[in-house]
């Protein structure tokens, strides 16, 4: 019996996956969405990577954008 899989299964590709791990206060991000087996679908960026549309670097789980300098 294998084992199914858990999380986002875009975390390899995802631009904004590696910035989370590197900031204490944005690995909140991937505990409520990457890293929960059924939280992932939620995801704003997981949405428009299923539906095969271009992902915004800035783009947030949430929806909401993070800012550029």
């Amino acid at each position: 019996m294998s084992t199914p899989p858990t999380g986002c299964p875009y975390t390899g590709s995802c631009e904004l996956y590696p910035r989370f791990s590197l900031k204490g206060a944005l690995k909140i991000w991937q505990q409520r969405y990457c890293s929960h087996e059924t939280q992932h679908q939620r995801c704003a960026r997981y949405q428009l990577a299923t539906s095969n549309e271009p992902v915004p670097a800035t783009l947030l789980p949430n929806g909401e954008h993070i800012p550029t300098t």
